[in-house]
Parts: C-alpha cells; sequence; structure tokens
C-alpha cells in the first residue's frame, strides 16, 4: 500500500515537472507602468495569458527604443511563444519587431497601429473618433466659448498626433473657442504641471484645459487647484484612469474618456491563444478598434466600479 502511494506520488511529481516544462512563455512589453493606464495593461494581458495556462514574462521599456530592442531580443532568447508589445513608437519600433517576425514570434501590438502585415493583430482604441468625442464634450463644458489651453502627448506618438487631429478638427468649429497655448506635456503629470503653473504666472488667462491624457489633466488640476479664479475651470481628461475618474466624481475634472484597455488586452491575448493553439486568431482584420466612453459626474460610480473597462458591462 505504502509503495502504490509513493509510486503515485512520484508519477505526479514527474507529470508535474513535465507539465511545467511544456508551459509556454508568453511576453508582454509594456510602456511605462508608473502610469496607471499601462500598469492596467500589462496586468489585464499577464492575468487572461496565465488563466491560459501561460508563463508571462512583463516587462516595460518606458518608451526607449533601445530598451525595447534588448527586451525584444530576450523575449527571443527565453523561446517565448509570442509578445504582446505597446511600442515605442508607430515607426521606428519596425525593426525590433521584424527581428522578432524573423524569429518566427508571433507579435500583437497593443494600443498603437503599426505597419500592417507586421504583426498578427493590433488592437487599438479609435484615437479619432474618441478624440473628436472629447472635443465636443469640452465645448460643451465651456459653453462653446471661452479661453483655453491644450497639453499634448510626444509628437512622436501615433496616438498623440491622432488625438491632435480629433481636437483640432472639432474644435475649428466653434469661432468663440479661443486657444491661448498648445503645449507639449508628453504624458506626464510632473510637466503638466511644470507648464500650467509657467503660463498662470506669465499671465496667460484662460477658463478651459484640454489633455490629451489623465496624467496631464490631474498635473493640470493641481497648477490651478489654488487659484480664486478657477472655481469653474473646464478640464478634460483622456484614458479614464480611477484617479482621474474619481476627480470627475469630485467635480476636480470635467470629463474624462475612457479607453477600455482591459477589454483591448484581453481580446489581444485571447487571440494570440488561438493563434498559439490552432493557427488562426479567427479575426476578420488585423487591426481592431475599440470605442470609447465619455465620463462624466452622472456615470462615474459605474466606471470606477468597472476600472477602464465600461465598455464590457
Amino acid at each position: 500500500m505504502f509503495r502504490t502511494i509513493l509510486c503515485a506520488s512520484l508519477l505526479s511529481a514527474v507529470v508535474s515537472q513535465g507539465a511545467a516544462a511544456q508551459q509556454k512563455i508568453v511576453t508582454v512589453i509594456v510602456n511605462d507602468p508608473s502610469n496607471p493606464f499601462w500598469f492596467a495593461e500589462g496586468e489585464a494581458a499577464k492575468r487572461q495569458a496565465q488563466s491560459l495556462g501561460y508563463r508571462v514574462h512583463v516587462y516595460a521599456h518606458s518608451g526607449d527604443l533601445k530598451t525595447e530592442a534588448q527586451l525584444m531580443s530576450r523575449a527571443i532568447a527565453h523561446q517565448s511563444s509570442a509578445i504582446l508589445l505597446d511600442p515605442a513608437s508607430s515607426e521606428k519600433s519596425l525593426s525590433s519587431i521584424r527581428a522578432v517576425k524573423d524569429a518566427e514570434i508571433p507579435v500583437f501590438i497593443l494600443n498603437s497601429r503599426v505597419k500592417e502585415g507586421i504583426s498578427q493583430g493590433q488592437f487599438v482604441s479609435d484615437n479619432l473618433a474618441c478624440a473628436r468625442n472629447s472635443a465636443m464634450n469640452f465645448a460643451r463644458f465651456m459653453g462653446q466659448k471661452g479661453r483655453y489651453i491644450i497639453l499634448h502627448g510626444p509628437g512622436s506618438d501615433l496616438n498623440s498626433k491622432l488625438r491632435r487631429s480629433g481636437f483640432e478638427e472639432v474644435l475649428q468649429g466653434y469661432p468663440e473657442l479661443q486657444p491661448v497655448a498648445s503645449v507639449v506635456a508628453s504624458w506626464k503629470r510632473d510637466v503638466a504641471f511644470e507648464l500650467v503653473t509657467g503660463l498662470v504666472a506669465s499671465g496667460v488667462k484662460f477658463e478651459g484645459i484640454l489633455a490629451a491624457n489623465d496624467e496631464m489633466a490631474l498635473g493640470a488640476f493641481d497648477a490651478v487647484r489654488n487659484e480664486s479664479w478657477a472655481a469653474g475651470i473646464a478640464i478634460g481628461g483622456f484614458d479614464g484612469s480611477p484617479e482621474a475618474v474619481r476627480a470627475v466624481a469630485e467635480s476636480k475634472l470635467s470629463y474624462t474618456v475612457l479607453q477600455p484597455i482591459v477589454e483591448i488586452s484581453r481580446k489581444a491575448t485571447i487571440q494570440m491563444d488561438s493563434l498559439i493553439r490552432s493557427g488562426k486568431t479567427l479575426a476578420s482584420a488585423e487591426v481592431q478598434s475599440f470605442p470609447c466612453d465619455i465620463i462624466t459626474v452622472q456615470n462615474a460610480p459605474l466606471a470606477l466600479q468597472s476600472g477602464f473597462e465600461l465598455q464590457t458591462q
């Protein structure tokens, strides 16, 4: 009896070790996880991949192309079965993506678009449409008139370019809305704080701030929160981070645009799994765009419960 149990235990251990040895590796590479949007992106992909039985490596390139290339090479060395990548650049990351493709490792693009045909799938919010929607809501909160400043992301970022285009396309249709400053804060809260603080100190007058992401919107709010004239200022964000949604609920921000990044990461991971298991993603197109939600004080409580995934509720 004891020998039977011992043999069964040894067999179980051998099977477990064999299963561990056969467990496929998936590499997830995001931008900067100190930004809650990119953190949620990586975590959602990791959890989904783990639930499907993969061992997951999560890395961050923080927008640095050299670091990104090193991480892609590491994924090749680790014999990753696939890579989920939020690229540092929609154009300059192509050489690293091609190197992975040459190694016959499929790449799935998160939160961006690159040249079609180089990846197995591209999953991204419809940034142009979302920016148009944001600008329309900003005009509404401004009462369709007044002075405003815009905080942009880096000019090298495709999503930043699309949001800028969407903002400009809509706002030029409101002749009584007057832009007094348009500055690049590179997605960063501290940079936005310093830029807006500088504008206030230099005497620039404005009644609204339109930011291309939540971190910049929150930094802008911090810069004007103690100014008596800013009590009714309109501030629009973009991403739908939990902190920004709380700020909307507390009337610190007027609204934010919620991107369904959790849904995006999950769907990309599920299609990745399908490709690994069956050789097909079952998707009808390489590029898959996702709509956004506008979060105001009315629906902020629901958004706080869902956290980056209101579209799936």
